[in-house]
């Protein structure tokens, strides 16, 4: 009866040199629906699959079919109805239950209106005018999809459904939509969108969302029975300085602008776009579900198995995220997730989901009746416990004990131990680890009468030469820190890496003494050269000693955005980098290390403290790269 008066229900299709179509007839006929043979010594659950796998053919004469089941095991009578979908969405689902239900009540039932007047509305659109507002809509979009280490889901990691009961309360949602003059789906809506906004680091969010188009000035849409619901890309812009009552109304104000093209299909408004295939538009889709309520009838259970049939796997998007309001009190909304297994693991999924949910509570409790002062979008930025835990975990690996407390100890070990070993060369000259340590215990000397301490900042202003080594030690052992600076640099940029960085003092040599002088008159510049430290060495002790946790040095980066920009390194880090592994890459004692990298470069410390923590010889290059490695 209920499939006699809905001819929607009675559809069929048929394949053409045109492409396919969809038979609708002008009017109900009798009958309409596919009756199966009742299965017999078969339970629920087999059927159920059996059903599933069966599907429909296009040359099938119906798309609905109900069968009656007396499982073996139970004494219940099951009648399962399976609908194709695109005869029917899920909002249409609920109506016709009622219908059916009010059938089985011998009730009667209100005849529908019918869906030919939906597909009437639609062919008198302006297909221009639909083109350039979805143009307009996304113009200037560049697309920025979720990114996940690929997975190792299993089948039976996505065959069961990813639900999740949401923190929030009725209280807390009703405040909040009330403070912001929204409704809750467009309030979750937004939460997704700020969701991506943390994952995709994108302040330009798109994302696919599921509308249910009963608002159409159709007459009487909300009681048709047939596919009305669409998916179409939602946008939203996020400005840290916005308040949020104002991005949720901007918000709700373009999804106002979205419901008069609605009815558009993915496909033409990634055509109207001209950049865009349709799967590149967005990749995770959001639905909030509030559909029509349904009538009840004793004795009578509805199982909709459609809801669970696929687990928690997604045939078309990355990620689906699906929002249904619910009528428990302390619980006003379920959420729940499907995914891609393929690309996204059970655990991914399910981080999305978690971070959803903290994300629509951060939101529900900053517009809530005491919050104070009005909250802006930059308030959204801040993960969950588990998120801000998974990255901590990620971030650190076992903790081993470094092998030196600070930069220089090894260096000063090798001088101990080996003061005859070859330390550094250059250009012809070397220096044994016992004589660099005796010429920077003189510099450093030098340095502690300046005033330079822990916590200084000394400059290093040379070109490769004997004294570069020098001058970094002799300012580790002070407990201050280095900036390595090349003196081939121009004056201005010196310059401005001295002031920014607050250097306390200045080391060169004779070659760049002078120049040094004109860069800053208020810094303290000493001149220092091999062969006359060599003859003033002296026992030296610091005054105070740093810790791992201080800084070893500052390096600047090449300021090709604007001004360079000093990135300070502390002793635990440049340590548990320099002696990591380096072994492995045959920098032993005796061995002899090219010292290739521009001086001012960060890789360079890594070629000198690698080495000089090994008990190796550095090998500063010069002007002859080739002949130096011959």
């Amino acid at each position: 009866m209920v499939v006699a008066q809905n001819a929607i229900l009675q559809t069929t299709f048929a394949s053409t040199e045109n492409g396919m179509f969809q038979v609708h007839p002008t009017t109900p006929r009798p009958g309409g629906a596919s009756i199966v043979a009742s299965p017999s010594n078969i339970s629920l659950g087999e059927y159920l699959q059996a059903d599933l796998a069966r599907g429909f053919q296009l040359d099938d004469s119906t798309f609905i079919r109900l069968a009656m089941l007396c499982p073996p095991t139970s004494t219940d009578v099951y009648g399962v109805i399976t609908i194709h979908h695109a005869l029917i969405d899920g909002w249409s689902i609920d109506s016709f239950l009622s219908d059916l239900l009010n059938v089985m009540d011998r009730q009667s039932i209100a005849r529908r209106p019918s869906f030919r007047t939906v597909v009437d509305y639609i062919e008198a659109q302006d297909n221009q005018a639909s083109a350039a507002f979805w143009r307009a809509y996304l113009g200037g979009f560049t697309p920025h999809g979720l990114e996940f280490v690929a997975p190792t889901c299993t089948i039976t990691e996505a065959r069961y459904p990813l639900v999740l009961t949401n923190s929030v309360t009725s209280t807390q949602l009703a405040h909040a939509t009330s403070r912001a003059g929204v409704s809750i789906a467009e309030l979750t809506t937004f939460a997704w969108a700020a969701t991506l906004r943390k994952f995709t680091r994108q302040c330009d969010v798109v994302f696919g969302q599921v509308l249910a188009n009963r608002q159409i000035p159709v007459h009487d849409a909300q009681r048709i029975l047939g596919p009305l619901l669409s998916t179409v890309p939602c946008r939203v812009h996020f400005n840290d300085k916005t308040q949020l009552e104002s991005a949720l109304q901007a918000l709700q104000t373009t999804r106002r602008s979205i419901a008069g093209y609605s009815h558009v299909g993915l496909s033409d408004i990634a055509k109207a776009c001209g950049e865009f295939a349709p799967h590149q538009l967005f990749d995770t889709l959001f639905g909030f579900q509030q559909w029509p309520r349904r009538r009840t009838l004793a004795g009578v259970e509805v199982i909709e198995s459609w809801k669970t049939a696929w687990g928690a796997t997604s045939q078309n998007f990355l990620f689906e995220l699906l929002v249904e309001p619910t009528n428990v009190v302390d619980m006003p909304l379920t959420t729940s997730a499907h995914f891609l297994p393929t690309k996204m693991s059970r655990n991914q999924a399910k981080s999305l989901l978690d971070e959803f949910d903290y994300t629509l509570f951060q939101l529900c409790d900053i517009l809530g009746p005491d919050a104070e002062p009005p909250a802006t979008a930059a308030d959204l930025w801040s993960l969950s416990f588990a998120q801000m835990n998974l990255i901590t975990a990620a971030s650190c690996g076992p903790e081993v004990p470094l092998p030196f407390e600070l930069l220089h100890h090894g260096f000063e070990y090798h001088a101990r131990q080996s003061p005859d070993l070859r330390a550094v060369e250059f250009d012809g000259r070397w220096l044994s680890y016992g004589e660099l340590n005796a010429q920077a215990n003189a510099v450093a000397r030098q340095l502690q009468a300046l005033g330079v301490t822990v916590g200084s900042r000394v400059a290093v202003v040379m070109d490769r030469c004997l004294e570069f080594p020098i001058a970094l030690l002799a300012t580790h052992k002070m407990g201050a820190s280095t900036i390595p600076m090349d003196a081939s640099f121009p004056a201005t940029r010196l310059e401005f890496m001295l002031s920014d960085a607050g250097a306390h003092a200045i080391l060169s040599t004779n070659r760049h003494c002078d120049m040094a002088k004109t860069l800053d008159a208020s810094i303290d510049v000493v001149s220092i050269e091999s062969a006359t430290l060599a003859k003033h060495a002296h026992p030296f002790t610091p005054l105070q000693t740093a810790t791992r946790h201080d800084e070893a040095y500052v390096v600047y980066t090449s300021g090709s955005t604007g001004h360079p920009k000093g990135v300070p390194v502390k002793h635990a880090g440049i340590v548990n980098s320099a002696t990591y592994r380096s072994s492995d890459l045959g920098i032993v004692r005796g061995a002899r290390v090219m010292q290739f990298m521009a001086i001012g470069f960060d890789v360079c410390q890594w070629e000198i403290w690698s080495t000089l923590s090994q008990g190796a010889t550095l090998v500063l290059r010069g002007g002859d790269e080739i002949d130096m490695l011959s």
